[in-house]
């Protein structure tokens, strides 16, 4: 019984297998293979069963054959009804292809047809109409951008942009600075006007030596006294020099140089006697003056009533207290300790006229600190804004002065024991005051009522009525 159902089960999963090998679309020969594949287990196994189960197989067999018939013939219906759908379809889309073919013509003829008659219109128009332009000026040439010139047509829309060349730079001088045996000097430059663009640079220009050519003392440049002829005399224990004034005083100096060194030994000391006529004292003419590093003591009265001595440059190791107490710096503008590289005097000669910068840079405030020229008559500098004390002291040949439109302060006694001066000219003649003390507000200033546009009248304010008194000129 067991042998029964083995050989029925068996039988069934074959046919379910062949079924499923059959709803995949299988080859003939594949199913022929399965059929032959079935009978010969089948077959097989009857020969190994009693004859009672040789029968139920024969009748399962038969069974399958048929199921295996039916399913073929409906495979091959499905293909042909499979067959004749891709046939319809590939009949529809061919006949879709012939539809867009003709659009696809019919539009190529639409646009040749179009282009055609552009052709016409344009070469009628070409012939028909001569352009006219009219000039319209966008934007003029600069030296760093191209200007532009906008021309269209009068008679149609037609227009183009002309690029003009790109101008010219306007060269405008940058003013040099000329060297002297003070300062380096700047050669001249230029720049363009507009654009600021730096055309030519500026090189910088070497001191010069100082000029004592004809047996002069003092440099023909900037009023220095040559230094090995002030006078020395050795101190006590002859180890050093003591400086106590000029050898010749003739030659009025500018400036003064106390030397490290006199005759291979320290300049220690700056001693005066008020008794002897060449020392510094009283000498308003000097305006600068450097001092060595050697010097370790200053008489109290060695400069004293040296009103114009605005810059001092002390590289002694002098303590400042001890500077102060010598009178030294009473007067001074501008005070420079210690040993500084390359160094510059602020005091600088104008053709003649020796102005001190408040910066160095001829941009600050200027002051007049006296005349080293010849000329007869003065006419001082624009920029200068104020008059030094005692700045017109020995200047016995000048019979006029024309003060500049920038002057707004006059110290007193600016213009004390002058001789042949005469005429005072002031390009700006309003709104000057005078007071005793420089710093006082501008209450206790009295105005002076005279009529300064008179030159005499000014040099008479100025010489005698008010010369103890300072001048401003108030906005």
């Amino acid at each position: 019984m067991k042998g029964k159902k083995f050989v029925y089960l068996l039988a069934m999963v074959l046919a379910i297998a062949f079924t499923g090998l059959a709803s995949c679309n299988k080859k003939n020969d594949e199913k022929e293979s399965v059929s032959i594949s079935v009978y010969s287990i089948a077959e097989s196994s009857v020969a190994n069963s009693s004859s009672s189960a040789q029968e139920n197989i024969s009748d399962i067999i038969e069974e399958i054959s048929s199921e295996i018939l039916s399913t073929e013939e409906e495979s091959s219906s499905v293909s042909s009804e499979t067959s004749d759908s891709i046939e319809e379809v590939s009949s529809e889309f061919s006949s879709t292809e012939e539809e867009s073919n003709s659009v696809s013509s019919e539009t190529s003829d639409s646009i040749e047809e179009v282009s055609s008659e552009f052709s016409s219109i344009e070469e009628e128009s070409s012939v028909s109409h001569q352009h006219n332009y009219l000039e319209i000026a966008l934007s003029e040439s600069t030296c760093t951008k191209q200007g532009q010139i906008r021309h269209e047509c009068t008679g149609c829309d037609d227009f183009y942009i002309e690029y003009l060349p790109i101008a010219e730079h306007i060269p405008e001088t940058i003013k040099g600075v000329t060297a002297t045996c003070l300062r380096e000097g700047i050669s001249e430059g230029e720049k363009c006007e507009k654009c600021q663009k730096i055309l030519k640079k500026q090189t910088p220009i070497a001191k010069i030596a100082h000029d004592y050519h004809g047996n002069s003392l003092v440099c023909h440049c900037c009023g220095l006294y040559h230094p090995d002829f002030l006078d020395y005399e050795k101190t006590s224990d002859g180890n050093g020099y003591i400086c106590t004034g000029f050898q010749i005083t003739e030659q009025l100096a500018r400036r003064l140089l106390i030397p490290d060194t006199f005759d291979g030994l320290p300049v220690t000391e700056i001693k005066i006697n008020k008794k002897d006529t060449r020392r510094f004292y009283n000498h308003v003419e000097i305006v600068s003056i450097e001092i060595g590093k050697n010097v370790t003591k200053i008489s109290a009265a060695a400069f004293e009533n040296c009103f114009n001595l605005i810059e001092v440059y002390d590289r002694s190791g002098i303590s400042e207290s001890n500077i102060e107490s010598s009178i030294l710096t009473r007067y001074a503008l501008r005070v420079v300790k210690g040993e500084v590289e390359n160094f510059t005097s602020w005091v600088y000669d104008r053709d003649g006229y020796l102005i001190y910068d408040e910066y160095g840079d001829e941009q600050g405030e200027q002051v007049f600190v006296g005349y080293i020229g010849k000329a007869t008559k003065l006419s001082l500098p624009e920029g200068v804004t104020t008059i030094n004390r005692r700045s017109f002291e020995a200047c016995n040949t000048i019979t006029s002065i024309t003060l500049p439109s920038t002057l707004n302060f006059i110290s007193l006694q600016a213009f004390a024991d002058v001789t042949v001066l005469s005429s005072v000219y002031f390009t700006n003649p309003d709104g000057w005051y005078v007071c005793y003390a420089k710093d006082r507000p501008i209450v206790e200033w009295d105005e002076v009522m005279e009529d300064l546009k008179n030159p005499s009248v000014a040099f008479e304010c100025l010489t005698q009525k008010y010369k103890l008194l300072n001048w401003k000129r108030f906005e």
